[in-house]
């Protein structure tokens, strides 16, 4: 089964605001749908393991590449 991966450039936007629009984001997407995110405030980074424990979706994988984080989530089924 092919997955389409949705990305969504965060550079720019703070701590809240990053977070509650990866939550949105997350909410909206289809259970084990994966979705990239690319973070450039270091809080929002921080916030994000906390915030996949609470919630159940499984972060997939993080990564800091030329100073931004891609952060790929995967919805909870």
């Amino acid at each position: 089964m092919k997955r389409n991966t949705r990305f969504i450039d965060l550079r720019g936007q703070k701590s809240p605001f990053a977070l509650i629009r990866i939550a949105k984001e997350v909410k909206k997407a289809k259970p084990d749908e994966i979705i990239e995110f690319l973070v450039d405030d270091p809080e929002t980074v921080d916030e994000v393991p906390p915030w996949s424990e609470r919630t159940g979706n499984k972060i997939i994988s993080m990564k800091k590449e030329d100073g931004s984080w891609i952060i790929r989530i995967r919805r909870r089924s």
